[in-house]
Parts: C-alpha cells; sequence; structure tokens
C-alpha cells in the first residue's frame, strides 16, 4: 500500500505545482499583456535638436500603466530620466511624465497622445504626440496653442537599425 500512497502523494504535489504555475502565468499576463515590457520612444530632430531616443520600461496594470524612461542618445543627453503614468484603452494611450530631476531640469514635463498604428497588426509601432506647456506662455496655453513634437513608440530598439 505504501507505492499506491507515494504515487498519489507524487500525483498530488505534481497537480499542486502545475495549478501554481498556471495562476502565475495566467497573472502575469492579465497584469502585463501585449503593452508590459520594453518600448522605445523616438523623437524626431525638432527645435535644434537631432533625434532623440529613449528606452522604457512600462507596466500596465488593467488599462493603467507607469514606466521609467532613459534616454539613450543622444550621447550628450544620455542618462536623463523621467517617470510617466498613463492610460491605454484599445488604440489610443494618454499620459504624463515628468522628470525625475527637476531642480536640474525644471521644464522637462508635459502630457503625450499616442495612436496604434493602424497598419501594425502586431501592436509594436504607436505614433502621435507629446506637449509640453512650460514651453509656452501662458496665453498660448489658455488658447489652446501648444506646440505638439512627433513622437513614435516602437518595440524595435531604434538604435539597432541604425549602420
Amino acid at each position: 500500500m505504501e507505492p499506491f500512497l507515494s504515487a498519489l502523494l507524487g500525483a498530488a504535489v505534481t497537480l499542486t505545482l502545475q495549478g501554481v504555475l498556471t495562476l502565475l502565468t495566467f497573472l502575469k499576463e492579465s497584469r502585463g499583456g501585449e503593452f508590459s515590457g520594453v518600448w522605445f520612444g523616438v523623437l524626431p530632430a525638432s527645435g535644434g535638436k537631432t533625434d532623440r531616443h529613449e528606452r522604457m520600461v512600462i507596466r500596465l496594470r488593467g488599462n493603467a500603466f507607469h514606466a521609467t524612461i532613459r534616454r539613450i542618445s543622444p550621447r550628450s543627453e544620455a542618462g536623463r530620466k523621467w517617470l510617466m503614468r498613463g492610460y491605454v484603452h484599445g488604440n489610443v494611450l494618454v499620459a504624463e511624465f515628468h522628470t525625475t530631476a527637476p531642480k536640474m531640469d525644471p521644464s522637462s514635463y508635459g502630457v503625450l497622445v499616442l495612436h496604434r498604428d493602424p497598419n501594425k497588426k502586431d501592436a509594436i509601432v504607436w505614433r502621435g504626440y507629446y506637449e509640453r506647456p512650460d514651453s509656452n506662455n501662458m496665453s498660448e496655453v489658455v488658447n489652446f496653442e501648444v506646440e505638439r513634437h512627433p513622437l513614435s513608440w516602437q518595440r524595435i530598439d531604434p538604435q539597432s537599425t541604425v549602420h
């Protein structure tokens, strides 16, 4: 009878471990989904600045997300950091960002709006703009004349495609 009990106990332990692993996988996927993970921001040249690239780590819970952002190029700006909080629903993303060093970089904050690229079925590219209200005077902000800057997010590191 001992071999039968050992086999039964072994089967119970195996099933329990499989259930726990399945539950953990489900929880991870339901909290993360397609949007969680590493993304790269591409800010085209504007305002006398060259192209800028950022690496973002995004964590999604439901439709809300938070992210850490680190500038990776140009070299002169590498290491700048921001925090972001936002909301993604379907094909639209809205977020606010702010610097982690407000004493050194007090005007580096704003909002962004992105849309999933309809030509990309696997949701690896989002395009839109960001606004930095501090770069405008108050009458421009009140009259909704804040300058919009183009922005895209992608799963592929833009520096890996540079030749």
